[in-house]
């Protein structure tokens, strides 16, 4: 499997000419008529604020500078897509699942990812400040310089996720399971 860092870069010209462009307004109402697979679909930029997105498909999706805060987007797979500074900041994705996807600069401000499957996602710089990522599976995560300043991880699983560089002010992490996860210092936690 292509981990999402991997995915677009990887793509030739003419894959990503491929995949389909749509604006917001006729993806919103394509999505009202009943449409949930929006696989490859480039919605770059769009703007998708308070959107009620439950159980769509939108992996492998370029979503790179959307505006998606305070949509609800629980139990939406967002596996292997773009999200580099999209702002999902207030928005739902419980039990999302967002495996390898790209959230690099991205803004998930006080975002709820409660039991959210994020194995091996890209976090580098980005704002995750007051975030719920409780019983999250973040194996394999990649939080480097990332802002996780009062998040909520407890009984999240964390096996070797980078926390390297990362702000963990009034971060919670009890019952968190965190074997062989680099510390913001570099160390690697053992328990």
């Amino acid at each position: 499997m292509i981990a999402s860092s991997e995915f677009i870069s990887n793509k030739s010209s003419n894959d990503l000419a491929n995949i389909k462009a749509i604006d917001a307004a006729e993806f919103l109402q394509s999505y009202a008529q009943g449409k949930r697979n929006f696989r490859n679909i480039n919605l770059s930029r769009a703007v998708l604020e308070s959107a009620e997105l439950i159980n769509i498909d939108l992996s492998q999706g370029i979503l790179s500078g959307a505006n998606i805060s305070k949509a609800n987007l629980t139990q939406a797979v967002l596996s292997n897509a773009n999200l580099i500074q999209a702002n999902l900041s207030d928005c739902i994705l419980y039990r999302a699942n967002l495996q390898y996807s790209n959230l690099r600069e991205a803004i998930l401000k006080q975002a709820v990812l409660r039991r959210a499957y994020l194995q091996g996602v890209h976090f580098n710089n980005a704002v995750l400040s007051g975030a719920n990522l409780q019983e999250a599976n973040l194996s394999g995560t990649d939080f480097s310089e990332a802002d996780l300043s009062g998040v909520n991880f407890r009984a999240a699983f964390l096996v070797k996720a980078n926390l390297r560089g990362a702000n963990l002010n009034g971060a919670d992490f009890s019952r968190a399971i965190m074997t062989d996860t680099i510390m913001p210092d570099g160390g690697i936690y053992k328990l």
